[in-house]
């Protein structure tokens, strides 16, 4: 890492993806409306703004399953807390990409305006996406190099090892003292459509990290005695084989207990909390079959550290 000069101020500033905490007509139908009109850019079929009334009252009875809140942003905010204290010396803020506030964006000015120089932006998802790419077009917007302020950007969590043990130390525990061989286990990786990919291949490595992520977590699981047939990945939403039809192959496993984890599972949130959840049981409807279905990733110690390895690679490039 390179030498901070005396009196040298060094930004950290941790980006969160952004989920209403609670159900905001309002932020839904903006964030909705700005999502589909990126998606009408990429060639994909949107509803249309009739279908609306129908997609907020499905959100709203999502918020009513997860008990009225999304636990997004207070985890991002105890995964900023945890990483502040890797770097006492730095200035360690959050903002968001969407949805909610603060804006990153207004958080980077922010610093701008104290006096900060330097600004390492340390995108809090698992791969190499869209949304890595979209907070990476809208730092350039800012000119950070206009104002005399320095910037570099942390790799995602797929560059880190520490994810892959994060998850299989949270199904090994859920495993419990059930037989190996009996146990089955879905890999829920998030997704998005191959048209993202062809047309932003420099920014969106998702399918293929996601894929290869689930790999490590396979090889690991099946040197603990896991059986390698009852490990399967399924995606939440875009790509196949979709959650549903990846949990279907395990119907015929004669497996007792399942057990379900999101592979981008950094955070709670309505991902991890409400679909990923109704879609392996919608699938799974043997009432003799034990369904586990795990919280986001959290503040785990070594999702903390790898988030405080990377920022580390990121400070070197200053």
């Amino acid at each position: 890492m390179k030498e901070v000069k005396k009196g040298e101020k060094i930004g950290i500033l941790m980006v969160g993806h952004g989920e209403p905490e609670t159900f905001d007509e309002e932020a839904w139908t903006e964030g909705l409306h700005e999502m589909f009109e990126e998606f009408r850019e990429t060639g994909l079929e949107v509803p249309p703004d009739d279908a609306f009334p129908m997609m907020l009252t499905e959100i709203e009875e999502k918020y009513k399953v997860m008990g009225g809140k999304s636990r997004h942003a207070e985890a991002c905010r105890r995964q900023k807390g945890l990483m502040a204290k890797y770097f006492p010396e730095h200035d360690v803020r959050i903002g968001f990409n969407e949805f909610i506030g603060p804006s990153f964006t207004d958080v980077a000015l922010e610093m701008v305006k104290d006096g900060i120089r330097k600004i390492v932006f340390v995108p809090m998802l698992q791969t190499d996406s869209t949304h890595t790419g979209e907070v990476r077009n809208k730092i350039e917007k800012l000119e950070l190099d206009k104002k005399g302020v320095t910037w570099v950007m942390a790799k995602p969590l797929f560059y880190r090892s520490e994810p892959t043990e994060v998850v299989v130390e949270m199904i090994t525990k859920a495993a419990g003292n059930t037989p190996r061989e009996q146990i089955g286990i879905v890999l829920a990786s998030h997704g998005e459509p191959d048209e993202w990919t062809r047309l932003c291949l420099e920014n969106t490595r998702c399918k293929a990290q996601e894929t290869a992520f689930c790999a490590c977590v396979k090889k690991a699981l099946i040197e603990r005695g896991f059986v390698w047939d009852n490990i399967v990945q399924g995606f939440n939403e875009f790509t196949h084989p979709e959650l549903p039809e990846a949990v279907e192959n395990l119907v015929d496993k004669n497996v007792k207990k399942v057990i379900s984890i999101a592979s981008f599972g950094s955070t709670d949130g309505m991902h991890v909390n409400y679909d990923i959840p109704t879609k392996v049981r919608s699938a799974l409807i043997d009432p003799d079959i034990e369904i586990v279905c795990l919280d986001g990733w959290n503040d785990h110690p070594q999702l903390i550290k790898a988030f405080a390895e990377l920022t580390k690679e990121a400070l070197a490039r200053l």
